[in-house]
Order: C-alpha cells, then structure tokens, then sequence
C-alpha cells in the first residue's frame, strides 16, 4: 500500500467584501469547478458531494482518490467547512499496471476576514487550509519499489499536488467573484 496525505495552508487577498466573499464560497457546486484535479462525481444533497482527485503522476500511472465531503458555513464566524462524511458505497481499492485508485479522506477549512486597503477599498483576507490522505494499493508496475521509497515519493507529489489545487483554486475563484457579486448584490444584503 502507498500512504499519502497532503496538507497546505495559505493566505489569500480577495477583491471583495468579506460578506460577499462568504456568499460566493458557501456553496459547493458553485466552487468545485474552480479546483484544479477534483471533480464532481455525484451530488448527494445541497452541500453534499462526492468527489474524484485524479492526477497522472510520473507520466507513468494514474491516480484517483474519490471522498464524500460535506460542506458546513457559518456565517457568524465566517467559516465553511468541507469535512468527510460518507453517502454512498465506499469505492475499494484497486490497482492495475498503471492505475491505483482508493477511497480517501478530503477536508478543508476557509476563514474569512475583512482586510481594508489604505484608500478605503474592500478586500477580505482568506486563510484557506487543505487536506488529501489515502491509503492506496501500488501500481502493478512498482511492486518491486520498496513501501518506504513508494511513500516519500507519493507525498512528495500529493504535497506539490496540494498546493496546486489550493493556489489555482483561489487564483481562479478570485477572478470571477466581482462579476458574481454585481449579479447577485441584492442577495448577499438581504
């Protein structure tokens, strides 16, 4: 078996307010297109998914971690949550020559905090925090690499992965929230 976890953590300005910001983030469906290597596999409710991380590592082998996540916002805090909690049958873990794939564990925290600039301007600060960890079975073409050197080499990967996934998340959810919020500013005043 390969073990990894991912884990980053990052600030990020927004070009927004911070209630807007919360708006705009609260709901999953909206922000899943935004992460780079994750995909929407089946909804199964408002805030309530089941994702696919898929990559191809090494241009050698494939591998795809699915997670039931659920997302929880409070707006009093500014928080949202998006935490595992199982729906559906739990995919196994299989291999073949190039392809690994597993059940796995996806959290991530956002925190939202107002953040005016010195000409008056509204921006919000986002402490975003995300993690990947699986247990994955090896790829039948490197059985013969030893568990330890297999590991290193996995979450030395699924950590630049991470990062990615968090960097260009926000990097592309940013450019779309000021026309989101022209669209929808009756609705976050209300």
């Amino acid at each position: 078996m390969i073990t990894i976890s991912g884990r980053v953590q990052l600030t990020f300005t927004l070009p927004t307010a911070v209630t807007t910001a919360f708006h705009f983030y609260q709901d999953i469906h909206r922000i899943l297109p935004y992460l780079p290597r994750i995909a929407l596999v089946q909804a199964y409710g408002a805030q309530h998914v089941r994702v696919c991380y898929l990559s191809r590592e090494l241009n050698a082998y494939d591998v795809a971690i699915y997670c039931d996540v659920h997302a929880e916002a409070d707006p009093t805090s500014y928080t949202i949550r998006l935490t595992p909690r199982e729906a559906g049958t739990p995919v196994k873990a299989k291999s073949s020559f190039n392809r690994t794939e597993a059940y796995g564990r996806y959290t991530s925290t956002s925190i939202f905090y107002p953040d005016g600039d010195r000409t008056g301007g509204e921006r919000t600060r986002l402490e975003y925090s995300l993690e990947l960890a699986a247990e994955l079975p090896k790829p039948w073409a490197t059985k013969l690499v030893p568990d330890s050197i297999m590991d290193a080499i996995a979450n030395s990967i699924t950590n630049h992965r991470i990062h990615e996934i968090a960097s260009g998340f926000i990097t592309k959810s940013a450019l779309d929230i000021p026309a989101w919020a022209a669209q929808n500013e009756q609705r976050i005043e209300s």
